[in-house]
């Protein structure tokens, strides 16, 4: 059984596996030509398989789906040679509603009957109770959005047992398997390049936003620094200004120190540190 969303390549992963067993592709013709040596018949409903029987239409002849999968009916069905089937939306056909003994019978006992059996499904748990512990193998294919950075041009499968993952097994994508039938992951093929495509834009607009703030905010941090060592340099000049305007009256002079009138407050400097001549009542600056 494989399970998986539509384009996931659930249904590459059974066609793919029938046609590395069963046949071999004419690189002339384009087209794959059954081996000689295996004496099969392939009844499948996948959408444009041409390589077997229809099942749609086989399920018809032998009166609908409660006489065709019954095992008298494919005992005499598969007496001649081995049989394959590929029921594809398996789930459509064994829903979770459905219900027949003699069916079931018959899915308990089909490996002694002579054929084997693919089931395609979107989810295991749609199908019936009765058909979801059966299948000898479940894979599940891997949704291809889910594997970004995965091999590119192959599907990605998980084996599971006991619905856990035992292993993961990826299939290279081989162009000459959708010359066997229609496949929806031919058109699904543009989903995760668009996919991965956004994911890019996404990433790259992040990136430039980021790299916007930071340039933004390392402009920013640059220009207020400038501003404050202006400020700085200003207030210096100012100061030194206003310290050259600044004149003080010498009120006494005692040796090297001489006592200057600042405002209300007597300043005591030494006599080199001041321009001016040193006498009482002369007014100098520092």
């Amino acid at each position: 059984m494989v399970e998986g969303a539509i384009g996931g390549g659930k249904t590459y992963y059974v066609i793919n596996d029938i046609l590395r067993k069963y046949f071999t592709f004419d690189e002339v013709n384009n087209v794959w030509v059954k081996n000689p040596d295996h004496d099969i018949e392939i009844v499948s409903n996948v959408d444009g398989f041409h390589l077997g029987k229809d099942l749609n239409e086989e399920i018809e002849k032998a009166g609908g789906v409660d006489k065709f999968f019954t095992k008298d009916f494919l005992m005499k069905y598969t007496r001649e040679r081995k049989h394959i089937l590929v029921i594809d939306e398996a789930h459509e056909i064994f829903h979770r509603k459905y219900y027949d003994q003699e069916v079931f019978n018959m899915w308990k006992w089909h490996r002694h009957i002579g054929f084997d059996v693919y089931l395609i499904t979107q989810e295991y748990k749609d199908l019936c109770r009765e058909l979801q512990g059966l299948p000898e193998y479940h894979y599940s294919a891997v949704r291809r959005s889910f594997s970004l950075f995965g091999a590119k041009g192959a599907f990605r499968y998980q084996l599971l047992v006991g619905g856990k993952v035992f292993k993961t097994k990826i299939v290279k994508q081989d162009l000459r398997v959708f010359f066997a039938y229609k496949s929806s992951s031919i058109v699904q093929e543009e989903r995760p390049k668009s996919v991965v495509f956004r994911y890019y834009i996404f990433i790259g607009c992040f990136v430039l936003v980021g790299l916007f703030m930071f340039v933004w905010l390392l402009s920013s941090f640059a220009s207020r620094s400038k501003v404050i060592g202006q400020d700085g340099i200003v207030k210096k000049e100012n100061e030194g200004m206003q310290s050259q305007e600044i004149q003080y009256k010498i009120v006494a002079v005692s040796g090297s120190w001489i006592f200057l009138k600042d405002g209300d407050k007597v300043k005591k400097v030494r006599s080199d540190t001041i321009k001016g001549d040193l006498r009482i009542g002369s007014l100098v600056q520092l």
